[in-house]
């Protein structure tokens, strides 16, 4: 009644009504902008990791073309010497085998069995060579609280097996929920 003439309820609710759209369709455009920025940053952080992670065991599995390895090697960093310069293709040279190096630095048991569990989801090997690291067997540090560590998991590619799997050990190994968010 602002100008002086009564309203009648039917006037109100419309404004009301349109009021509520213009918000609605507010916050509908805020949600897909906001999407639409993660959906971009995302695809920047994939096109980053997979220009700078060939070091990360699941960047590896998930960038190989290769189905069916003589070796696989797992292990702490006493195992990453078998990769390094150019190593690797010297063994397969020298012996004629298929291998591929899936160690990373400071991770134990725990780590390396979900690297595997990762591999043969969609590769085979015939053999398998772990390089102990006695420290890694019973320490907690370089277990469960090894996932938990973002410079382990950054460069590891999206793959929602892996992360299925990343769940599920959350769940039954005792790593900390927040690695599958990482």
């Amino acid at each position: 009644m602002a100008d002086g003439r009564p309203r009648n309820s039917s006037t109100c609710n419309f404004e009301g009504e349109r009021t509520m759209t213009r918000q609605g369709r507010a916050a509908i455009a805020f949600i897909g902008i906001g999407l639409l920025i993660y959906a971009c940053v995302y695809f920047a952080a994939e096109q980053l990791m997979y220009r700078n992670g060939h070091g990360n065991p699941v960047f590896k599995i998930a960038t190989t073309e290769v189905q069916a390895f003589d070796w696989v090697i797992l292990g702490a960093s006493h195992a990453m010497p078998l990769d390094f310069s150019n190593s690797n293709d010297l063994m397969q040279r020298d012996t004629g085998q298929t291998i591929i190096n899936l160690a990373s630095p400071g991770t134990g048991p725990l780590y390396n069995r979900f690297v595997l569990e990762t591999f043969l989801r969609k590769h085979r090997t015939r053999n398998l060579l772990y390089v102990a690291d006695s420290f890694a067997f019973y320490s907690r540090a370089w277990n469960e609280d090894r996932f938990g560590d973002v410079k382990l998991l950054r460069a590891t590619p999206f793959d929602l097996y892996a992360a299925r799997l990343l769940l599920q050990y959350s769940r039954q190994e005792g790593i900390d929920w927040r690695a599958v968010a990482d």
